[in-house]
């Protein structure tokens, strides 16, 4: 298993930023060790994905441990005064972190962090916010974690609040760190967290940051005991608005029909970290679209053109999702088109994935998906499937499958699941779920629903937005 689950975590981090949280805390944290000890140069600076949403191994652990974190009121907490600007020096161990953020700029500017200094003591940790810095779309906070005790460590759980019951979503929630994800005994790691921000809460300055730690042994990884598990809550200021007078917003309105499919495109944000397009989809749409298909965004202003890279989008939530696009400066003269290769969409009716263990019969939206001819010595309870890739590279990244961590059996009892791990190559991709050890003996077939899944359908479409 973890040979398969490793894999994941090689991948870019383009691949893996949204909803890795499918995997379960364990799975992730031992195929993340084994592929360090095994030599895999890419994983040094590689990006995770955490998400609150996943069927972790030990979800009510951490729910009941969460409740009861250690603040930086109730321990020992340190608040030194820096300078209004951080120094090249003290931004020096960060940047292999910033640098691989897919959604920043490079370089980054200085002025645009806001120092912070918060640290607290607690539980043999130390940890250090140096900074942080949000253009309202995003938000960023540098740290640092010294590990006092005696056992190996990974982060296995993030949290952000911006005032009172305003909790950052977890959707999407990346964590770079800049030299190793495992933070061994007596050592000091660097980190950068990223999340997305709604527009529609209005965040404050008050910041409460929540990390779960967890040993990597197995017999931690596999506990659900409280005691293999280190947690903190620290609090800090962060301004969510602090470059609101370096934001302009252009309200487009506009249209664009890809494959039938109405997208609306509702306005173009700049930002000096990155310029965002949001696009709403058409609720009479016959398809549930998952993302586009190289999308570009051009600006032209005379004799002068500028074509945008495309950085990354949010998952589509309540049919509403981004395109975020490099940072340029706000032209008010200039024309905007934007440009799409295509979706990768399913039709609504093809959102299911329908199984009979019995039978071993799959009902899928196409042919590319089959159970594996191999079961990999399987536990009870548990499917692989495989998948063919047939992914052309110009038109980004292949999006690998997610399915809802609860299905349905033929009675319509519910049943939670989770996925053991995935693995990818440029021709197939494979996964195994645990359905649970009864689930044989669920009246048959399964109806497990689709969340992601990769059909791309090629269709060249450009729409003016000004």
């Amino acid at each position: 298993m973890p040979d398969k689950a490793e894999q994941l975590l090689s991948q870019d981090a383009s691949d893996v930023n949204q909803k890795v949280e499918a995997l379960p805390e364990a799975v992730l944290i031992r195929s993340a060790r084994d592929g360090m000890r095994r030599g895999m140069a890419r994983e040094k600076r590689r990006l995770l994905s955490f998400g609150l949403s996943a069927v972790v191994a030990a979800a009510a652990a951490i729910v009941i441990f969460l409740s009861n974190l250690p603040t930086s009121e109730q321990n020992t907490s340190y608040h030194a005064e820096q300078p209004a600007i951080m120094n090249q020096q003290q931004l020096d161990a960060y940047l292999p972190a910033l640098e691989l953020m897919p959604i920043l700029p490079a370089p980054l500017e200085h002025s645009l962090i806001q120092p912070i200094w918060q640290s607290m003591d607690a539980d043999g940790l130390r940890v250090e916010v140096t900074g942080g810095f949000s253009d309202g779309r995003k938000v960023f906070i540098l740290y640092s974690v010294q590990n006092n005790s005696d056992v190996e460590l990974i982060t296995s759980y993030t949290s952000l609040d911006l005032g009172i019951g305003n909790k950052v979503s977890t959707t999407g929630v990346l964590l770079q760190h800049a030299n190793s994800m495992f933070i061994a005994p007596g050592e000091k790691n660097h980190f950068v967290y990223a999340a997305n921000l709604d527009s529609s809460i209005d965040y404050t300055s008050e910041a409460s940051f929540k990390l779960l730690f967890i040993g990597t042994s197995d017999l931690a990884m596999y506990s659900s005991s409280t005691k293999y598990r280190k947690a903190v809550d620290i609090q800090f200021s962060l301004d969510p608005q602090q470059l609101s007078d370096q934001v302009h917003t252009l309200h487009t309105d506009r249209t664009i029909k890809v494959h039938d499919q109405e997208i609306h495109i509702r306005q173009v944000q700049y930002t000096p970290l990155n310029t965002y397009v949001d696009i709403e989809y058409d609720v009479n749409n016959s398809q549930h679209v998952f993302s586009w298909l190289a999308p570009e965004l051009k600006l032209t202003n005379g004799d002068r053109t500028a074509d945008l890279s495309y950085r990354a989008s949010t998952p589509t939530e309540n049919s509403r999702a981004t395109l975020i696009f490099e940072n340029t400066p706000y032209d008010p003269n200039a024309s905007l088109i934007l440009k799409t290769t295509g979706i990768n969409a399913l039709d609504k009716d093809d959102m299911e994935l329908v199984l009979d263990l019995k039978q071993q019969v799959m009902k899928a939206p196409d042919t590319s998906l089959t159970f594996s001819p191999t079961d990999h010595n399987a536990e009870p309870g548990t499917i692989v499937l495989q998948q063919t890739n047939q992914h052309d590279p110009s038109l980004g990244n292949f999006k690998p499958m997610i399915l809802a961590d609860s299905y349905t059996d033929a009675a319509g009892n519910t049943h939670q699941q989770s996925i053991k791990y995935t693995s990818g190559s440029t021709n197939l991709s494979e996964y195994a779920y645990d359905l649970g050890v009864d689930a044989l003996n669920y009246p048959q077939p399964l109806t497990l629903t689709i969340e992601q899944y990769w059909n791309p359908i090629t269709d060249e479409q450009t729409v003016e937005l000004n």
